[in-house]
């Protein structure tokens, strides 16, 4: 640990994409508590976060990355090894599926004092700071209605504590009646704790049961893996965290399962670590700038959801940023309405948006993005008619002007040409013959008949006489004529005319407007921007995200992250396998932890003046330990 030391990285010039998203005046003014990325799987929340873990170790910034999937680990331990020395000396890889080698903390380390009050209170202190750790195991919030919990828990970790005893061996104080918890009841410190538990060794099987059942069930879970165990289980030669921020460290945690841990394993031993590096924060006399960077975020949710819901709203003046990375609302226990969820979504200055195919996530998210630009007199559409009015008159001279122009061009003319040849004859022939005789009578009325003789063919007379008469005669008549007659006539005729005019008066004209009204507006409704900000979440592509931070939201793209060992592989696998050698040195495996852990645990009892029983051989948990057979 004392290799980890700080050196400042060269003086360079900054690319776009890093004055975009790794300048530290955005990293710290504006992101607040840190940066929420959200995302589907495979568009880029890993690499976002590689992009900008790169960019803080070659400032010379240290970071604690943990991730339950084993490439981005990987990948970040591959880079760094293909890095300068200033960045290679301050990694620190932890992966505790890895048996061959095993990182230990000690959550139980309290700093000494010469003064007892001062150091009784930063007892306190640690002992609270464990309990939030065993709580957050044990899947609770807090000690509330669990009294017999609470005394039992606090009082073992208090003489653990005391007794510079590592968490571990919290299980032999809970082994009532055995030689080890007799020993280790004449080792407390605490005259009334040491009476609590001689009582409690005393009393009946029975009521030792209903006294720490609890709080033996609990403790014993919290250890049935020996990984966590031999995590455990040291006081010497354990991560400091206070170290590690101090010394700009890159701690890089692979949580993988490897198929030796479990999920709780995983949430357990991420916990640990959070829960260290908050403690060590807030307790902290001079803030150094450090970074988290979460991936997953729901896999520790529930373990680690308590203390970073907690600490989201003080760490900013601590200079400490969450990085935290997640596949949408979906994943957290009470989705939306998840505390941790909200917590980072109000406190983180910065959100990283990529694609949210799922509509309740692109919705959610939609909504958040949205706030900042919604305006809820955004017009969505206006009608508009163009009117005509009148805005007073004008006195202007009018002037009317005519000017016309004839001309006409006519020729006529007539011509007739006629012969008439009329020839007429006519012959007469009559002949006639007639005879006569006449006897006429008249009596009185002579005068009468002569009157009415002009009108009256005939009449009546009573005169009476005979007359003879015989003629005879012919006639012959011929004649005959003939004409002609010619006749010729033409006209012509030409007119040309031309007439110009001009005409001044003065009349008042009105002044004639023309304006658009808008006659109709329709305004865009609080569901339709929300749906307009889920459909531009949606149809984002592989790499680009949506920034949501001061200001108005914008689209980005992520570049790739860089991958030296694709160039030269066998020179970084080289570094990795000396590097990995040198872990091997510093941190013993988990099995080399138990056993040391054994014969400390010896060693102390052999110094009270008492003997520990003979054990059989199958009681052994390490049987091939040589130093366990000494006795």
């Amino acid at each position: 640990m004392n290799q980890l030391i700080h050196i400042s990285a060269p003086k360079r010039a900054l690319t776009i994409q890093q004055r975009l998203f790794h300048c530290l005046s955005q990293l710290f003014a504006e992101s607040q508590a840190g940066i929420l990325i959200s995302g589907d799987s495979g568009f880029g929340k890993s690499n976002a976060m590689k992009v900008l873990m790169q960019a803080l170790a070659r400032e010379g910034y240290g970071f604690l990355f943990i991730s339950p999937h084993d490439s981005d680990p990987s990948d970040m331990l591959r880079w760094c090894m293909a890095q300068n020395e200033s960045i290679r000396k301050r990694v620190i890889y932890i992966d505790p599926a890895d048996t061959t080698r095993c990182t230990c903390l000690n959550p139980l380390a309290v700093e000494p004092s010469s003064d007892p009050i001062k150091y009784q209170a930063r007892l306190t202190n640690k002992i609270g700071h464990v309990s939030r750790i065993l709580l957050a195991a044990w899947g609770e919030e807090d000690f509330n209605s669990r009294p017999r919990l609470y005394t039992w828990t606090t009082r073992i970790l208090t003489t653990l504590a005391q007794l510079g005893l590592p968490l571990a061996d919290a299980k032999h104080f809970l082994d009532v009646g055995s030689d080890i918890y007799k020993a280790l009841v004449q080792t407390v410190p605490d005259v009334l704790a040491r009476h609590f538990f001689e009582n409690l060794a005393d009393g009946r099987p029975q009521d030792i049961r209903e006294e720490i059942e609890s709080t033996r069930n609990r403790i014993l879970g919290f250890f049935s893996n020996p990984i966590t165990e031999a995590m455990l289980s040291r006081t010497s030669h354990v991560l400091d965290f206070g170290q590690l921020r101090r010394n700009n460290a890159i701690v890089i945690v692979n949580l993988r399962r490897g198929g030796v841990l479990r999920e709780e394993d995983q949430q357990i031993l991420a916990n640990l670590f959070i829960a260290e590096l908050l403690h060590d924060v807030f307790n902290c006399e001079t803030p150094v700038p450090y970074f988290a960077f979460l991936d997953e975020l729901p896999v520790f949710a529930k373990g680690s959801g308590p203390e970073l819901t907690s600490a989201a709203g003080q760490i900013r003046k601590f200079l400490l940023r969450l990085v935290c990375a997640t596949q949408g609302a979906n994943p957290f226990p009470d989705r939306m309405d998840d505390r941790l969820l909200n917590a980072l979504i109000g406190q983180c200055g910065l959100h990283l948006l990529f694609r949210h195919k799922h509509p309740y996530d692109a919705k959610f998210f939609g909504e958040i993005i949205g706030l900042a630009s919604y305006d809820p007199k955004s017009i969505k559409h206006e009608m508009v008619q163009t009117q005509q009015y009148q805005a007073g008159h004008d006195l202007v001279t009018l002037i009317d002007q005519s000017e016309s122009e004839s001309e006409t061009d006519g020729t006529g003319g007539s011509e007739s040409d006629g012969t008439t040849d009329t020839q007429q004859w006519s012959d007469t022939s009559s002949q006639s013959t007639g005879t006569s005789s006449n006897r006429s009578e008249s009596t009185g009325y002579t005068e009468q008949m002569q009157l009415l003789q002009n009108a009256v063919n005939q009449s009546h007379s009573n005169s009476t006489g005979t007359s003879t008469n015989n003629s005879s005669g012919s006639s012959n008549t011929q004649g005959g004529s003939r004409g002609s007659s010619h006749s010729t006539s033409s006209s012509w005729s030409k007119s040309i005319g031309k007439t110009i005019g001009k005409t001044f008066k003065q009349s008042l004209v009105p002044k004639l407007r023309w304006r658009s009204v808008v006659t109709g507006v329709t305004f865009y409704s609080p569901q339709e921007h929300q749906m307009m900000n889920a459909a531009w979440l949606a149809s984002l592509k592989i790499g680009e995200a949506i920034v949501h931070g001061p200001g108005k939201p914008m689209s980005v793209r992520f570049p790739l992250a860089q991958d030296p060992a694709k160039h030269s592989p066998k020179f970084v696998a080289r570094r990795i396998k000396q590097y990995q050698q040198i872990l091997a040195q510093i941190f013993p495996s988990p099995r080399e932890v138990l056993q040391q852990r054994q014969i400390q645990l010896e060693a102390l009892i052999k110094n009270l003046g008492l003997a520990l029983p003979e054990k059989d051989a199958g009681d052994d948990p390490f049987p091939n330990n040589p130093l366990s057979r000494q006795k």
